[in-house]
């Protein structure tokens, strides 16, 4: 019995020592390792909208590795921010849109998945802990909860901004207390405002680890630049192989409002175009002072630092004239950038990552196991893998369509029950150089926009395959149909089209280990 206790104890003092030595592996040096995300709004990457922040590419591109398939499994704002910050599905969170009736910063998920979210893993795990700037679209709006006073558990510092993106006239929760703030330029510009405060909250954590988020309103509207950036390009949308075209064979909302645009809406695409690259020169800039403040500190080799956007844009593709919102590349992908311990320099992996994949990311960094109910990877082995090559994984997208009750006048005629519709141009009068072009209507999204896709990447295939309420489907090649001009779901055998639907019903209940594909 004696023998039998002394080995009992060997064993599990071993077993403590390997479990140790593994969790210092993961924290280099013995410390835990500093996290900083940037994270902005609506920036994509297929029209080029990453392609003009050289400060960016020499700080983040060269000196880390480049996810070149990064995606968003939501194309929209507040879901797509809720996965990020829960590693769960859309369907996990029970959210459907931006609205409060659809979950978003709803009390429902602040007494829910909100309980569960990042920052309450990494403050346990002796982290300081920050977020700055956007965070869900109605976070502080009269229906959400507590309004500016509610502050989500695990946060110790609280800078976040009420409601939907604002670069001027906006209020900030700070730490639970309202903070309103003005049309000044050097005092209130919300980019440059977010970067001061980051700095300081770095400077005053300087011998802490750190986890911060700084969610900017870029490249969001209304598209303010900075003053010295109002008149830096001048450049045109991208007119891409499916730019007011091949709209035809595909779901009622895309079919219907899409097609050849006149050129008034065309020209608001361009301009809009112009005016979201020069709002993001100010997180070119954001991002250099940060790996300044590091460096000064000696701690930029002890940092991670991450880059992604929510999801991303389109400009005129099938005759839509703005927004996001659709199951397309140029919708889903988003730039993915990462520097830090361990992280290659200059190189880019194929790997697939995912936005719900950042909250198990920072866990593995911190040496926290995974909750079993996370439905994201950890993409830290996908980082430092010698061997990068191609992206192994079929992922769920998925989108619930919401409309307007009143559609602006400008929109009489084209809106119809069940659309949501805007009037575009005012928003671009803000700041100088403004809109010269007249104001027009853009419907941009339905209740009939509700789907559910399988996205594949893997050795042989590169497709996706949608469902939208109603029963209607799209399937797409990307080997062979990058722009996705043609749905080839008729195409497809029954045999094919029974497989894709049954990986796509499992997805769509997925929890956890089920998600993994």
């Amino acid at each position: 019995w004696i023998l039998f206790e002394s080995f009992f104890f060997m064993y599990n003092l071993v077993g403590c020592i390997l479990v140790f030595s593994c969790l210092v592996s993961a924290v280099p040096n013995g410390k835990l390792p500093n996290i900083l995300m940037v994270l902005t709004d609506d920036q994509d990457i297929y029209l080029g909208g990453s392609e003009h922040q050289p400060k960016i590419a020499k700080l983040l591109v060269e000196n880390g590795v480049h996810l070149t398939n990064m995606f968003a499994t939501t194309p929209v704002c507040c879901p797509s921010r809720s996965s990020f910050i829960t590693g769960r599905y859309l369907h996990n969170i029970h959210m459907t849109n931006n609205s409060i009736e659809g979950n978003c910063s709803s009390t429902a998920f602040q007494n829910g998945p909100e309980k569960h979210n990042v920052a309450t893993y990494m403050h346990k795990a002796g982290y300081a802990t920050a977020y700055l700037g956007k965070y869900l679209n109605q976070y502080g709006e009269r229906g959400a909860g507590e309004g500016v006073k509610h502050v989500p558990p695990g946060w110790t510092f609280w800078n976040a901004l009420k409601g939907n993106s604002r670069y001027y006239n906006y209020t900030l929760s700070v730490n639970g207390k309202a903070e309103k703030h003005g049309d000044d330029y050097q005092r209130d510009y919300l980019p440059d405002l977010l970067a001061n405060r980051t700095l300081g909250f770095l400077r005053e954590h300087a011998h802490d680890p750190f986890f911060a988020i700084v969610a900017t309103p870029s490249c969001h509207d209304p598209t303010d630049p900075a003053p010295q950036y109002a008149e830096a390009f001048n450049l045109t949308a991208p007119r891409t192989p499916n730019y007011g075209k091949y709209n035809t064979d595909k779901n009622w909302f895309v079919s219907h409002l899409g097609g050849v645009m006149p050129k008034p809406k065309q020209e608001a695409s361009d301009w809009q175009y112009k005016r979201r690259l020069e709002t993001l020169l100010s997180i070119d800039d954001m991002v250099e002072r940060f790996v300044n403040l590091l460096e000064q500190q000696g701690r930029l080799e002890d940092t991670y630092i991450f880059y992604t956007s929510d999801h991303g844009y389109h400009l005129g593709q099938f005759g839509l004239m703005k927004d996001k919102r659709t199951p397309y590349e140029f919708d889903i992908r988003i730039p993915g950038y990462v520097r830090g311990p361990g992280v290659p320099k200059g190189k880019k992996v194929d790997h697939v990552v995912t936005m719900m994949d950042f909250a198990p990311t920072f866990l593995d960094i911190a040496g926290v196991a995974k909750p079993a109910d996370m439905d994201g990877q950890s993409m830290m082995q996908k980082l430092k893998k010698d061997d990068a090559e191609g992206g192994h994984r079929s992922f769920l997208i998925e989108y619930h369509g919401e409309h307007t009750d009143r559609p602006p006048a400008i929109c009489k005629g084209i809106w119809q029950p069940g659309m949501a519709c805007w009037e575009v141009g005012p928003s671009m009068r803000r700041t100088p150089p403004v809109y010269p072009g007249p104001n027009v209507c853009s419907c941009q999204d339905d209740t009939k926009n509700t789907y559910s896709c399988v996205r594949t990447i893997n050795q042989t295939d590169d497709n996706i395959f949608c469902e939208w309420v109603g029963g209607f489907h799209e399937f797409y090649n990307l080997k062979t149909d990058k722009w996705q001009k043609h749905n080839h779901y008729q195409q497809l055998p029954d045999g094919a089209k029974a497989v894709h639907q049954h990986q796509l019903e499992r997805l769509k209940h997925c929890v956890g280990k089920e998600c993994v594909e």
